[in-house]
């Protein structure tokens, strides 16, 4: 009879955890990334404000673009839809090319902006990574494992979750 109870609350305690992971968590962990990222959309209106870009310029535009289409997707992002991506991409969409965003950023002259708006792109791309990883609960232990073994490709990486959303918005 114990041995029933204990198997029905072990049942019970999984079945809590599911229902938590797949609802409250998920959405909790999205909305830490979208206000992550929403910051870093106010970050870079700032450096507009301030002088560091044009309103006008073709970067201000572009970056702002990226990440508010990171806003707009950062929902349905998960690690295996960004693998599905990688993995089965259109044949067309060359995954060696950097995202437009990372174009933009380095055609900013400024050294000063460019290296704010650098901080910022790298900032988003984090807190994406890191909503990834966290909303991932079978690969939770093994993507904190393979991001802290790839820390140098870590860019690379972001870049792929970046094609993806500016993918999405098209």
């Amino acid at each position: 009879m114990t041995n029933a109870i204990e198997a029905l609350h072990t049942v019970f305690l999984l079945l809590v955890f599911a229902l938590i992971w797949l609802g409250p968590w998920q959405w909790a962990i999205s909305d830490r990334c979208r206000r992550i990222l929403f910051e870093k959309r106010d970050e870079l209106f700032d450096l507009a404000a301030d002088g560091y870009l044009s309103f006008d310029s073709t970067e201000y535009r572009t970056i702002r673009i990226s990440l508010e289409n990171s806003i707009r997707f950062a929902h349905s992002m998960t690690l295996f839809r960004v693998g599905f991506f990688y993995l089965f991409r259109p044949k067309s969409l060359d995954m060696e090319k950097l995202p437009n965003i990372r174009i933009a950023v380095q055609q900013i002259r400024n050294e000063a902006a460019k290296a704010k708006v650098q901080k910022l792109v790298e900032e988003a791309g984090r807190a994406m990574t890191i909503s990834l990883c966290l909303k991932s609960p079978l690969v939770f232990g093994l993507t904190m494992l393979v991001l802290w073994i790839s820390l140098p490709k870590r860019k690379k990486f972001t870049d792929v979750v970046y094609t993806e959303a500016e993918c999405l918005a098209v």
